[in-house]
């Protein structure tokens, strides 16, 4: 699409096709002086130079052979509808308008322009130059309203990842002052029943790790203490019927860094000899235990079950 500046013709006919009077106004140049052949879909504008100036913006084709202005398409005018008889001195001259944004405007005007919270790219208004002000003002308003939708998108796809509650899971611990506008408006869509969905099971999980539960170990020559599966805290109580050696041997313990502790009630631990698997006491020797009695043991292995450190807590509790 042809293009010039400062192009402005006053026009000695009143009607289209349009005879220009071949001189420029002032301070411009003709339309032969400015193109020099033919010139088509020109987007112009045509003012009236006396009261009521009147105006009209169009597109139009500019022929050399005869130096007229021919109509293509109305754009719109002071009259709101498409002006058709031009009696006095009308001018006529080359503008910018919307047709010609069309073409150019993300290569020209778009790197200007607002770019959402895109922080690569970020806004940059204050680097438009005066020539940019005079686009954007000569802008038509399907321009506007398919920018602001362009904007629009691409806020849209460069907000802030969403946040989502996890509880207490520790791979996933965000806090509510990382909740953005997205999460609020996910929180506000839940139910009355996902609410008290999420309360109870959280009530639940919470009474479970806090239940004070014991766990019983049957006698036998090999005794096992699971710190996986009892509940916390752990608790284990046996009663020694015989007099055979047994092993005391801690299984599936936490993974190393993590402490795993555990209280052992043994009713008549005297009776017999006992072995502790990767135990290890104060001073390096167990104590005597009670023969007819209860006695009250606590351990704790804080690198895997590697070494299980014991003390006697009670002896002979009554």
């Amino acid at each position: 699409m042809s293009y010039k500046d400062s192009v402005s013709e006053s026009t000695v006919s009143t009607a289209f096709p349009l005879t220009l009077s071949g001189h420029a106004t002032e301070g411009n140049r003709t339309f032969f002086n400015a193109y020099g052949t033919d010139a088509a879909s020109l987007s112009l504008i045509m003012r009236q130079r006396v009261s009521p100036f009147r105006w009209m913006t169009f597109t139009g084709s500019y022929t050399n052979s005869d130096n007229k202005i021919a109509f293509n398409s109305f754009r719109a005018s002071s009259d709101g509808v498409q002006i058709t008889s031009f009696t006095g001195t009308w001018d006529v001259f080359v503008s910018v308008l919307s047709d010609e944004l069309n073409a150019n405007f993300y290569a020209t005007v778009h790197s200007h322009t607002l770019r959402g919270n895109n922080t690569t790219q970020p806004s940059a208004v204050l680097d438009l130059s005066t020539g940019d002000v005079i686009t954007l003002l000569d802008l038509h308003a399907t321009n506007i309203v398919d920018f602001t939708s362009t904007v629009n998108s691409e806020i849209t796809a460069q907000t802030a990842p969403a946040y989502t509650l996890h509880g207490n899971k520790e791979s996933s611990n965000h806090t509510f002052e990382n909740l953005n506008v997205t999460d609020v408006k996910t929180l506000l869509a839940y139910s009355t029943s996902d609410i008290t969905g999420l309360a109870t099971y959280v009530t639940n999980t919470v009474s479970a790790q806090t239940a004070e539960s014991a766990t019983s170990v049957a006698y036998s020559t090999t005794i096992n203490l699971d710190l996986q599966s009892s509940t916390l805290p752990r608790y284990f109580y046996t009663t020694f019927t015989g007099s055979s050696a047994t092993s005391i041997a801690v299984i599936n313990p936490p993974t190393s860094g993590t402490v795993g502790s555990f209280t052992l009630e043994l009713t008549n631990p005297g009776l017999c000899a006992i072995t502790w698997t990767n135990g290890k006491w104060a001073g390096g020797t167990a104590p005597t235990f009670t023969t007819t009695g209860t006695d009250i043991i606590v351990g704790f292995t804080r690198n895997a079950g590697t070494t299980i450190r014991y003390s006697l807590s009670e002896k002979d509790s009554k």
